[in-house]
């Protein structure tokens, strides 16, 4: 049973954000009390953060990034990966937000046969192939708000919840917020512990009892997999509570993915080169999909240049039994995090859940024989953040809730030479400070360092609503250098983005213009042109020709320059092909349109039997014989003249003066029409004037 969510109505809207392993899923409450998947431009229920690249040259970087962003092209959406045949790939996965090199992270990056360059900028945070990986979420944002704009155009966004792995610590999640708020975004973080448990909550609420149930989830992704237990109980309202949690980063759904990616690779001699690379990694992706349904695969990856294709098969029982080291470490979360709990049942959450050998991983260990799966298991974080966005708002009534989490991290104090408890101020000032998160288990490459900065008098550690912990020093700005360089690079890249779309126009208007130019030169070029015209046009058109196809890279100027160029040397040829198709149907157009007028008059002044002022119909009339006079002369010229001339009737004129013809009949309708009601309101004693003519309104 789902619990009524009560409106009050408002232009605000209520939305809940969900940061996967390469795409981000948004989800808003509607006015009919429902959430809503939003979807993008082309009908994605995702906003994927998947960035192809390459430059015209070796791609270079120092410590602040890319150096030349002029080089740079890329694209940037869902599949993508074999738009260039050389290219990077850069995807924000979770374990690369915000993080550090170490050995632990690039072990990952090794067993997921990610294809990065990872180096430190200069603000302290990796880089991939010179991007930042924040930076592809802010292009994604931009991408939300161009959605949220077309499809709710009078609303505007009240609360964003964002959903994150509880394991996030402070860099992560302080990265996070401050990005979405750069971009306009009113956002809060909540720990997707937090907003699945609501979420069951409020969809579940007549399940609750005054006797408690524990509830395990199981999360696995594509990034990571989790797994709580979360105690419900229904008091005045409803009260839940963290029990247990625990979390692998480098076991997850891509993982099963490079098993089956390794056991087609391992049926080839040939070289893999980075197309062939996508395209395994790709199938291996439709394999895990099908595993539910099928036990045996059999299939073909496609070759290209000199890279032959192979066949390749594959049985569930080799795939299962190459998973064993990624399955041992689900076994091990899982166990961590049950110890002695009572479980009462077992929900599972993320694509990778519903595999079957996973799920008999689950059951065994758990001793259970049901999993439950009445969540959106692919949505449940998305539609679980905008609940939790609603407990923010005044605009939705829900029933009380009463949340209470686990704190996963520790937090210390230390100085240069000493460590003290956390209590949330300093014990001396004018030092320098560190606060440190700590706990046994810890994400891949990420700082335990939550923030640090000099104390002066009066400064004090401050704990936002949403986790998020903040320096404060009284009258100063805490400046972010981070922040400032994720945001100076994606201005660049969104500059560049511009530059590249107005050059894919102009390349296409360009390319249009020579084939369509060689094209009238061959079929119709002798009968427009003269001789000198049609020289002057090939050289021209050679030149350019050469230039277009010689040329490495373009800029939006010089393809201008080129298309103005060519244009003027060929308006000769255009134009006269274009009058000779279109001038027939113009006089034609032109000679029905004054047809139509004398019929209009004849009906309304014989059949309608209306009274006609004369100074009205003699302007028409004027109009009529002062354009057929015009057209009968220029028809006279325009006869004595070849075709290698410029014409003297051009079709766009005549088009012209026939819309001038049945504007000055309209005008004479109207004008008669409020006469004739002008006339009815005198007689019967009443009089107004028409809408017209009126200039103010009266209500």
């Amino acid at each position: 049973m789902k619990v009524i969510l009560f409106f009050v109505f408002s232009q605000s809207m209520i939305f809940g954000f969900d940061i996967g392993t390469n795409q981000i899923r948004v989800s808003y409450v509607n006015n009919n009390q429902q959430i809503v998947i939003l979807k993008d431009k082309s009908g994605e229920r995702d906003f994927f953060t998947v960035l192809s690249i390459k430059s015209n040259e070796n791609l270079k970087c120092d410590n602040d990034g890319i150096r030349n962003f002029d080089n740079l092209i890329f694209s940037f959406g869902k599949d993508i990966e074999e738009q260039f045949s050389a290219q990077n790939i850069i995807q924000h996965w979770t374990n690369f937000f915000a993080k550090s090199y170490t050995n632990d992270l690039m072990d990952i990056i090794k067993d997921r046969n990610l294809d990065y360059h990872i180096q430190m900028s200069s603000s302290e945070r990796i880089f991939m192939n010179c991007i930042y990986p924040e930076v592809l979420y802010m292009m994604a944002l931009d991408n939300i708000n161009e959605s949220i704009i077309n499809i709710l155009e009078n609303y505007k966004i009240d609360h964003v919840g964002i959903s994150v792995p509880k394991f996030y610590p402070q860099l992560e999640r302080e990265t996070i917020k401050g990005l979405s708020k750069a971009k306009g975004f009113r956002a809060s973080i909540v720990d997707n512990t937090k907003a699945i448990s609501i979420y069951f909550a409020l969809e579940n609420f007549a399940l609750f009892r005054s006797k408690p149930i524990n509830v395990a989830f199981v999360d696995i992704g594509a990034s990571n997999s989790q797994f709580f237990i979360v105690r419900f109980e229904k008091r005045n309202g409803i009260f839940i509570k963290e029990k247990s949690y625990s979390f692998d980063d480098s076991a997850a759904g891509r993982d099963i993915d490079i098993v089956i990616r390794n056991i087609i690779a391992n049926q080839t001699d040939k070289f893999i080169d980075l197309k062939i690379e996508n395209k395994l990694i790709s199938e291996a992706r439709k394999i895990k999909h099908q595993i539910p349904i099928r036990n045996e695969f059999k299939g073909y990856i496609e070759g290209h240049g000199n890279i032959s294709g192979f066949s390749y098969s594959l049985n569930v029982s080799t795939i299962i039994k190459l998973s064993e080291p990624i399955l041992s470490k689900i076994i091990q979360i899982i166990r961590k995090a049950s110890g002695e709990n009572q479980i009462d049942r077992v929900q599972l959450i993320g694509g990778s859940c519903r595999l079957p050998f996973i799920q008999e991983v689950i059951k065994k260990e758990l001793k259970t024989k049901n999993l439950f799966t009445s969540m959106n298991m692919e949505e449940a974080n998305t539609i679980g953040a905008s609940y939790y966005s609603a407990t923010l708002s005044n605009e939705i009534k829900l029933p009380r809730i009463e949340y209470e989490s686990i704190e996963y991290y520790h937090l210390v104090l230390r100085t240069h030479h000493e460590q003290f408890p956390f209590t949330g101020s300093f014990p001396w000032y004018n030092d320098f400070f560190w606060v440190f998160q700590t706990n046994n288990s810890f994400p891949s490459g990420s700082s335990p360092i939550a923030v640090w900065g000099y104390a002066e008098n009066q400064s004090k550690i401050r704990i936002t609503n949403d986790g998020i912990i903040k320096l404060v020093i009284p009258g100063k700005k805490i400046l972010k250098p981070w922040k400032s360089s994720i945001i100076t690079q994606y201005t660049k890249m969104k500059q560049r983005h511009k530059e590249l779309m107005e050059i894919d126009v102009l390349f296409s208007q360009l390319e249009q213009l020579l084939v369509d130019t060689r094209f009238l030169l061959k079929e119709t070029g002798s009968n427009l042109l003269k001789p000198i015209e049609i020289e002057n046009v090939n050289e021209v058109l050679r030149s350019i020709e050469f230039w277009f196809h010689m040329q490495k890279q373009y800029h939006p100027h010089s393809l201008q320059n080129s298309i103005a160029v060519l244009k003027s040397h060929t308006h000769c040829l255009f134009g006269r092909y274009q009058n000779n198709q279109m001038l027939e149907l113009s006089i034609q157009q032109f000679h029905q349109d004054i047809e139509e007028i004398y019929e209009s008059l004849f009906n309304m002044s014989f059949k309608s039997k209306r009274k006609l002022y004369r100074s009205g119909i003699r302007t028409v009339l004027k109009s009529i014989s002062a354009a057929q006079l015009w057209f009968n002369e220029r028809m006279v010229l325009h006869k004595a003249t070849k075709m290698t001339d410029d014409p003297l009737l051009v079709y766009y004129r005549v088009n012209e003066i026939s819309s001038n013809l049945k504007r000055v009949f309209q005008d004479y309708v109207v004008s008669l029409n409020d006469r004739e009601q002008s006339q009815t309101n005198y007689n019967s004693g009443h009089y107004f004037y028409s809408k017209g003519n009126v200039n103010i309104e009266i209500d």
